[in-house]
């Protein structure tokens, strides 16, 4: 993973109390919701891989949920915090994804949340977790839209990329219920077919293709109803097939 900014300790920092206090409105109404019903229809007691796992709350909830769970992440202090807050037996390690090393064939699922726009190749690391989970293995990966190229402040005021199907890096401040990030976050943006022609290319079969929207318990009031009348995340649902 290039430039991530959670390596830096006042960035981790940052993200864990955003997490835990539950200050980010987009994960507690839009993302988390989405991605756990995924995750929710999952075997009881596959075997699971957290990928860029974080401060650990999908680890925490997975284990809850009856499943084997690793998590992985760069950062030592986000794997330290994740430790320290273990809900069961969940393991954790300091790993980089594109450089980890699992056994083929190894895990049932394997989930990102928010971090595959984080890598300037993610072709890479789907060419990787083809390889890691075994036939009929599910890869399940929450991304923001990439036609949306807005910041994290709530409004509806676009910033479309200049040319959708370039490349291109991110790096920005953000703002989150008044407390900004220490560290500018860095993320790309990739074209839909980069994504699509990867999963293809390394033998998966699309089998959702979801675009979040706010739970009906956002209050009424909430701006997230105004501005979610454009897509904001885009979630994968991919399955390995058998060769």
């Amino acid at each position: 993973m290039e430039d991530l900014a959670y390596k830096n300790k006042s960035m981790a920092e940052y993200w864990i109390k955003m997490i835990r206090e539950s200050r980010d409105d987009f994960r507690t109404y839009v993302t988390d919701p989405a991605i756990f019903s995924e995750l929710k229809k999952l075997p009881k007691g596959s075997t699971v891989l957290d990928a860029g796992c974080g401060e650990g709350y999908i680890s925490r909830f997975l284990v809850n949920e009856g499943y084997s769970v690793t998590g992985i992440d760069l950062s030592e202090e986000f794997i330290q915090s994740a430790q320290k807050a273990r809900a069961k037996d969940e393991v954790y390690m300091v790993s980089d994804i594109l450089k980890a090393d699992f056994e083929p064939n190894h895990f049932d699922a394997i989930v990102l949340n928010h971090v595959m726009m984080e890598l300037k190749n993610p072709e890479k690391a789907i060419e990787r977790f083809g390889k890691w989970l075994k036939p009929g293995g599910k890869l399940i990966f929450l991304i923001v839209h990439p036609f949306n190229d807005k910041t994290s402040e709530m409004t509806r005021e676009n910033k479309y990329t200049e040319n959708y199907f370039e490349v291109q890096k991110r790096a920005e401040k953000f703002l989150i219920k008044g407390l900004e990030t220490p560290e500018k976050l860095v993320w790309y943006h990739h074209p839909l077919k980069t994504y699509t022609e990867s999963l293809y290319k390394n033998n998966f079969l699309i089998e959702s293709l979801q675009e979040p929207s706010f739970i009906d318990s956002t209050p009424q009031n909430h701006k997230l109803r105004e501005i979610l009348k454009d897509p904001w995340f885009l979630l994968f649902v991919a399955k390995k097939e058998k060769i």
